[in-house]
């Protein structure tokens, strides 16, 4: 049985982003590579054995990507 505990660890997503919190060193993109940890229940995925219950990597790499990717336009 499966609770909160359930991790899923996605690494090595690659990117020119805009990591910056100002304009002065936020306005240009720059190499990025980040790791996520996801916490999340995955109790209906286990116990009937079905994968659509779980995560969908494509969309959270979508995610990834298009936060990362964001260009900064404030300060």
């Amino acid at each position: 049985m499966s609770s909160m505990s359930d991790r899923i660890l996605l690494q090595g997503i690659q990117f020119y982003g805009y990591t910056g919190s100002t304009k002065r060193n936020g306005g240009s993109a720059s190499a990025s590579s980040w790791m996520w940890k996801l916490h999340l229940d995955l109790t209906g995925a286990e116990d009937w054995d079905d994968v659509s219950l779980s995560v969908d990597y494509s969309q959270v790499h979508a995610a990834v990507l298009e936060i990362g990717t964001r260009q900064q336009s404030s300060c």
